[in-house]
């Protein structure tokens, strides 16, 4: 069960695998101790106790732990909160590690939703495995939702690497020429095609000698090495297919195209996600006849024609030598 599956009604059972969010032990003005957190998965999230007869002490319940829950709804205060009368850590991988993302670590959690949406239509069962047991690791997980895909250039800001990757994951889903399988691959390979950058922008905010002496895409292979080992004792060519996508520039071997045609659209689908951000950053507080705008960061220019013929006898406002500096 889910937590959007929980039947909100005082009195309603439940069991469900969730999160642990904000532990704290607390003391009723009964003298009765107990554990106050919120249980959390992708979709939402709730407040949350378990009182001393039904809880271990000496069994650590940490922040961002992965457990079992059980209990009862209540209503308390005008909200919902969960009774918890059991709660046990999850040991074994969940089935599906998706829907146990917390969605208050993702700066911009509707996005979860459509991350859910596009590895479900991955069909091939060895490329879904794998991308699940990236999405285990929490290590990958927390960053790559919640850190920018660059620090001043395209989708710099939180939450701007999976909106990058999810970007170009739908683009290239889009490519019904590839077949089902060479689809299921491309969109592995561009939904992690900046795994990298879970090391070289994990603290945005702070000087990183991995971020300044190293390319993100001389770790996204270190990053995913676990899960492509796992993939190798399953399929070795898709294994093989996967690290090829990720550093196919440095093996072109003289030819004009990569070997595996889906890179071309990956790539593509990159550059037009990248261009696309940058462009709405340039163009933003810019009034609405401007057709010309210039972001300094990138030295990147862009136009926008006009499409409206009533609008065609509006003069175009902007100077020759505006115009010469773009």
């Amino acid at each position: 069960m889910k937590l959007n599956d929980i039947d909100l009604k005082h009195g309603a059972l439940f069991s469900c695998e969730c999160r642990v969010r904000k532990p704290i032990r607390k003391t009723a003005i009964t003298g009765t101790q107990y554990l106050a957190f919120t249980i959390e998965d992708s979709n939402m999230s709730i407040k949350a106790n378990i009182w001393s007869e039904n809880y271990n002490s000496t069994v650590n319940i940490r922040e961002l732990d992965k457990v079992v829950v059980s209990g009862k709804i209540k209503e308390f205060n005008g909200d919902w909160l969960a009774n918890i009368s059991s709660i046990q850590h999850i040991t074994a991988e969940p089935e599906n590690p998706l829907q146990l993302i917390p969605r208050s670590m993702c700066p911009s959690p509707h996005l979860l939703e459509q991350l859910h949406n596009i590895i479900e239509r991955i069909s091939h069962d060895a490329l879904r495995n794998f991308i699940y047991w990236v999405f285990a690791d929490d290590y990958f997980v927390i960053p790559f939702i919640s850190a920018p895909a660059s620090r001043k250039h395209h989708h710099n800001y939180a939450g701007g690497l999976l909106e990058h990757s999810l970007e170009c994951a739908e683009m290239v889903s889009r490519f019904s020429e590839f077949g089902q399988d060479c689809s299921d691959l491309a969109i592995v390979g561009a939904l992690l095609h900046d795994a990298g950058k879970t090391v070289t922008l994990r603290n945005v905010d702070k000087f990183s000698p991995a971020s300044y002496a190293l390319d993100h895409d001389a770790l996204t292979l270190e990053v995913l090495a676990p899960y492509l080992k796992r993939l190798d004792a399953v399929n070795s060519d898709l294994a093989v297919a996967l690290r090829y996508i990720w550093t196919w520039k440095n093996h072109k071997r003289g030819n004009i195209h990569p070997i595996l045609t889906i890179v071309e659209a990956i790539s593509v689908a990159d550059k037009i996600s990248s261009a696309l951000s940058i462009e709405e950053e340039a163009f933003k507080g810019a009034p609405e006849w401007q057709r010309f705008s210039r972001y300094e960061v990138g030295k990147s220019s862009f136009w926008r024609p006009r499409f409206d013929k009533s609008n065609l006898s509006v003069p175009l406002m902007i100077s020759r030598n505006q115009i010469a500096t773009l």
